[in-house]
């Protein structure tokens, strides 16, 4: 990569790497005070020298494609796995070059059966262009490993220090809520016809951060990096404004997929247009939910009742229901303006989450003639 690249190149490489070591060589009790996720530590096979060799030799693995039953290969980073998330801009861009530079010369001869994923870096629209147009026309990638959850320092957060800093950050999910138009990129895509693949990491980030058991922040997390970018591609509309497009997410398993699946038609099913028309509070008939001949009816409405009278802004389909009996009108005044709640004996505030469930409050007999 110096030779490639220069110096800021393998500089930087080596100093994205050095992370890991560094997080290692922290005591449990020093990672726990900066809240420094435990890293992963002998993650590579030492029993099976052979299929370490594979792993590390493209030709090895080239002339081992039929023993493991592979007809092609498409071969992903895991050293390179980080740089997408380097910070300073100029580094990443330097590093992320020579890393494609020298991926593609490792494979160089290999190509009816193996390829490398080049890296397209993506804190900038213009910089995973400019990388995409290189990485196809000079080197001829097929493949590109798309960077995506960088972290964005939060506007209004005053922390000056970088230890603060690494906490008052949201991070990057490309399609929605970003600060960057990425449309260019995806019609670049199309163009190249490169298809955005994502391999991107969630451990050490919000609950996967514990700073003393690794297998806690690895499960899932890769799944949860993945979620995070097909959801906001297709709620952002990306799969409607390019559907010629094929999205691709590695190490995750399939089941966040099918739940995700599951979540957007269970959603659109009842926070569609469509759906949120039935769901407009002044349709609400509030006479007849009042109405005394309807008791179950009416007790349910009555608790909704209370619950605006608290000043509690939730809507009235909302399954949580804040149940006030008997409080008096300036106690209410105190549960508006976030005042604490006596708690007597018999409790007269209540919150609980539960769906409605009819035999909760079952129709009345009908009277007899």
């Amino acid at each position: 990569m110096r030779k490639a690249a220069g110096d800021k190149s393998a500089d930087g490489f080596l100093a994205a790497l050095r992370s890991t070591t560094d997080a290692l060589k922290m005591t449990p009790e020093e990672r726990r005070r900066r809240r420094v996720a435990m890293p992963n530590f002998w993650n590579r096979q030492a029993e099976n020298t052979l299929d370490r060799a594979t792993a590390m030799m493209p030709k090895m693995l080239y002339e081992r494609l039929d023993e493991i039953g592979l007809d092609f290969a498409i071969v992903y980073p895991t050293a390179g796995l980080r740089l997408p998330r380097i910070k300073d801009d100029e580094t990443r861009r330097a590093v992320i070059r020579g890393y494609n530079i020298v991926s593609a010369e490792y494979f160089q001869g290999l190509e009816d059966r193996l390829t490398p994923a080049a890296i397209i870096p993506m804190h900038h629209p213009e910089e995973a262009i400019a990388e995409l147009e290189f990485v196809t026309k000079q080197l001829g990638s097929k493949v590109g490993m798309f960077g995506s959850g960088m972290s964005r320092q939060i506007a209004a957060t005053a922390a000056n220090d970088p230890e603060s800093q690494r906490f008052t950050v949201s991070y990057d999910v490309l399609a929605i809520d970003s600060p960057y138009d990425y449309d260019p990129v995806w019609k670049k895509c199309v163009e190249l016809g490169i298809a955005p693949t994502f391999h991107s990491s969630a451990s050490g980030q919000g609950l996967r951060n514990s700073p003393t058991n690794f297998v806690y922040n690895h499960i899932g997390h890769f799944a949860a990096a993945g979620h995070a970018v097909a959801k906001a591609v297709f709620l952002g509309g990306v799969t409607r404004r390019f559907p010629e497009l094929r999205f691709a997410f590695l190490e995750g398993g399939v089941g966040w997929g099918c739940q995700l699946f599951g979540d957007l038609i269970e959603h659109w099913e009842r926070r569609g247009a469509q759906a949120l028309e039935r769901m407009k509070p002044e349709k609400l008939d509030r006479q007849y939910a009042a109405a005394d001949r309807q008791p179950h009816r009416a007790r349910r409405f009555r608790a909704v009742q209370d619950h605006q009278e608290a000043g509690l802004d939730r809507p009235l389909c909302d399954p949580v229901l804040l149940w006030l009996r008997g409080r008096r009108p300036d106690e209410r005044d105190g549960v508006r303006q976030g005042q604490p709640v006596r708690r007597p004996a018999q409790r007269d505030l209540q919150l609980r989450y539960r769906p409605f469930r009819r035999d909760r409050f079952p129709r009345p007999a009908p009277a007899s003639p």
